[in-house]
């Protein structure tokens, strides 16, 4: 095995061996598995399976959601005093505090409700966001909302 990283489209060939605690998979270049073979590897006893592949480069991640259009839907809801966005604005916040781009600054009980006061790291924007009550069944319900409302704001982005 010569050790280099494959290239895009590269042919591969692949030989799974029994091992202890379990099965060793080994990853080879054409040229190598042209020397492994003539060298006896297939009539091993260990062999379990070999197969043949074309290797492609993995795109790179990318975010699901443009943080922008998700800060943009959070201040276009959040100002608002429909009580049906209430669920979207905190699912929104969530998401937005899980990339670290808003941060929890206080937690308040107000009117039996727990308020939530978040402040933008960047621009020290605050959003109070009164936390929703939701079931398993209402959760599926704002996320496929708020899917739908980021992808509504990127395509009149791009149109």
């Amino acid at each position: 095995m010569c050790g280099e990283p494959f290239k895009d489209k590269q042919t591969y060939h692949t030989v799974l061996l029994t091992g202890e605690p379990r099965p060793v998979r080994y990853d080879f270049c054409s040229s190598c598995w042209q020397r492994e073979t003539a060298s006896g590897l297939l009539q091993n006893p260990q062999v379990i399976s070999y197969w043949k592949g074309t290797y492609i480069i993995p795109p790179k991640p990318t975010e699901a959601i443009e943080r922008n259009t998700a800060e943009l839907l959070l201040k276009k809801l959040a100002t608002t005093d429909d009580p049906n966005s209430h669920a979207v604005v905190y699912i929104l916040a969530l998401m937005l505090e899980r990339k670290k781009i808003i941060k929890l600054k206080k937690r308040a009980y107000i009117n039996g409700k727990t308020t939530l006061i978040y402040e933008h790291k960047e621009t020290g924007e605050s959003y109070t966001i009164t936390e929703p009550t939701l079931t398993p069944d209402q959760i599926h319900i704002v996320h496929a909302s708020v899917t739908k409302l980021l992808e509504q704001e990127i395509g009149s982005q791009t149109a």
